[in-house]
């Protein structure tokens, strides 16, 4: 399993040390190149690919929380913080992600017809009491805080994929001050794709199988996290 960098909002001179980029000649994963699209942001782990533009997506969004960041720091945050493990788990499940993700939709459905997304919350009555979080991938999941970094309390989103299946959110309060350090309560409803065990193994997966993608996106990969998994680019080997 990899272990999580620094919550976003520390340090941001530690980017360069946790990344470590292979060479300055080769080209930089920055903002200008996420807004402009001249990078496609390709990114495949086990031979399965993020959906396109997930990640460029999620970057602008994070962005609203963490705007002294670099889109590198920020992308490892989200690979890590849970893209690419999710991805793994509704690969590996894909009847049961399906099955899951259409119950999600007939739940935002409701919801989007006028029903209370609390009164949803008590028909699964399984959610924990609801905390403030930090606004970090590690803290919420990376898909979440990339879209609770654009919302406000009284909003909500979904259904998307996650870690723990299909997610239907709602933002219930945001602490006061700085954004990126103030914290967030969140309601979630959840249709789960796997158990808790099958979460570690996707973490393993990510981990361990071979990885592909744009060379700018790559680079902002930890050395000791890629070495031996990325066969098509020597200078990550």
């Amino acid at each position: 399993m990899s272990c999580g960098p620094q919550a976003p909002g520390e340090d941001p001179a530690a980017e360069g040390r946790r990344t470590g980029q292979a060479s300055q000649a080769q080209p930089a994963l920055d903002w200008a190149l996420v807004e402009s699209e001249a990078t496609p942001l390709h990114f495949e782990v086990g031979g399965h690919a993020l959906p396109d533009g997930l990640l460029r997506r999620s970057l602008l969004q994070l962005r609203e929380t963490y705007a002294a960041w670099g889109a590198g720091s920020l992308a490892w945050h989200l690979l890590d913080g849970g893209l690419a493990p999710s991805l793994l788990l509704h690969a590996r499940f894909p009847e049961r992600s399906e099955a899951a993700q259409a119950e999600a939709e007939a739940a935002a459905e409701r919801i989007r017809q006028g029903e209370n997304f609390f009164a949803l919350l008590q028909e699964q009555g399984t959610e924990p009491p609801p905390i403030m979080k930090s606004p970090t991938p590690f803290a919420l999941g990376a898909r979440v805080s990339a879209e609770v970094a654009v919302l406000e309390p009284g909003a909500w989103f979904g259904p998307v994929p996650t870690l723990k299946g299909w997610e239907i959110v709602y933002v219930e309060a945001r602490g006061e001050g700085v954004r990126s350090r103030a914290g967030v309560m969140l309601r979630r409803l959840v249709y789960p794709v796997g158990d808790e065990a099958d979460q570690n193994a996707a973490r393993q997966e990510w981990a361990t199988l071979p990885l592909a993608g744009d060379s700018a996106l790559m680079r902002v990969l930890p050395r000791s996290f890629v070495r031996g998994r990325v066969l098509d680019d020597p200078l990550l080997q």
